[in-house]
């Protein structure tokens, strides 16, 4: 019986089958190279919109942008990436950020406006495609130069034309949008207040005089010690003229007026205390408890990163404004008497005059 033997490959083959496999491989490795680079570019794009994300998931609920100094550290809560992903690129390089900030101005009021950059060299390392990367060659890093201002419309720092170099990566957020609707919504439960506080002024004036307890003259507003945990059932016109404090006439109308002479809760007051108490009186004037506050700018409430809107100040018997300063404040018999006012700002700030 004629036996079949087995055959291996002979060293020749072996030979010509590696030099052919050696061939191919140096045929792909191009394309192998440009894969993992594209892929990497693609990933570097996505964590950089992801990082804009985090930008403007932080602006709405900080009312601002990071500061450069932990700015990874401050966005990390706000995006699925991690700190070391947002401050590291995809080639093992830091990624820049810098802010600045900007007084703008919407219909009659300002605002402190944030513009943040944030700045990836891309494969080489360096700004644009400098080769080799001289990280100590001012041309070659993107810093004040390049971001120098913002505001300034045609220039090429302006921030609405800032754009990445060949080869590097840009993302750029302004909370100019958001501060614009918080400014709205501030606006508006501003003139919902000072509307209420009309109507009840009115209002209580009519009771007074229809009840012949106060005289036809009796003015009215809510007084500065209302009870920040009071139930709106248990604030009544009558308790409310109990916890009056002052009494002063207005010649100058010939009205009486009914008025408490401090703030609401006090300008030394917590900021806890100081939104309590503005929950109080919007629920005395009949308003919603969020219109307690202004939507411009947020505190920590607990210490434990729970923000939340900053209450307004109240002042029943504000000062005077002068020119140049503010006059003082109404006590005596005779004194003219100013409308309830409510601010962002404390009694002493320049235009307040609570």
């Amino acid at each position: 019986m004629n036996m079949m033997r087995n055959k291996g490959f002979t060293m020749v083959e072996m030979m010509l089958v590696t030099t052919v496999l050696m061939i191919v491989v140096a045929m792909a490795f191009p394309n192998i190279q440009n894969f993992i680079f594209l892929g990497k570019e693609k990933l570097e794009a996505q964590q950089m919109q992801e990082i804009q994300r985090a930008l403007s998931n932080y602006s709405k609920h900080q009312r601002r942008l990071p500061d450069e100094t932990d700015w990874a550290e401050d966005l990390a809560p706000y995006t699925k990436l991690s700190e070391r992903e947002i401050e590291t690129d995809q080639w093992g390089n830091a990624r820049v950020y810098m802010l600045r900030t900007a007084n703008e101005m919407f219909k009659e009021g300002k605002y402190t406006a944030y513009y943040g950059v944030v700045y990836s060299y891309g494969s080489n390392g360096c700004k644009s495609i400098y080769k080799p990367c001289d990280m100590t060659n001012p041309t070659h890093t993107y810093d004040t130069a390049d971001f120098a201002s913002v505001g300034n419309i045609g220039s090429s720092n302006d921030f609405s034309v800032l754009a990445a170099d060949s080869g590097d990566f840009l993302v750029k957020y302004s909370d100019v949008n958001d501060k614009i609707e918080a400014y709205k919504t501030t606006k508006l439960r501003l003139d919902k207040i000072s509307d209420a506080l009309s109507e009840y002024e009115e209002g209580v004036y009519a009771e007074a005089v229809f009840a012949d307890t106060e005289g036809n003259n009796m003015v009215f507003v809510p007084p500065n010690n209302i009870d920040a945990v009071a139930d709106v059932a248990n604030i009544y016109h009558a308790k409310v003229l109990n916890q009056v404090t002052d009494v002063i006439l207005d010649t100058a109308s010939g009205r009486s007026v009914v008025n408490a002479s401090t703030t609401l809760a006090g300008d030394t007051a917590g900021l806890n205390v100081r939104r309590l108490s503005m929950q109080s009186l919007m629920r005395f004037l009949g308003l919603p408890e969020e219109y307690c506050c202004s939507a411009l700018t947020v505190y920590d409430r607990t210490g434990n990163g729970d923000y939340t809107d900053e209450p307004f100040y109240y002042y029943s018997n504000p000062r005077q404004r002068t020119p140049l300063s503010c006059g003082s404040r109404p006590r005596n018999s005779g004194d003219v008497k100013f409308p309830a006012r409510v601010s962002t700002l404390p009694k002493d700030d320049a235009g307040v005059c609570g």
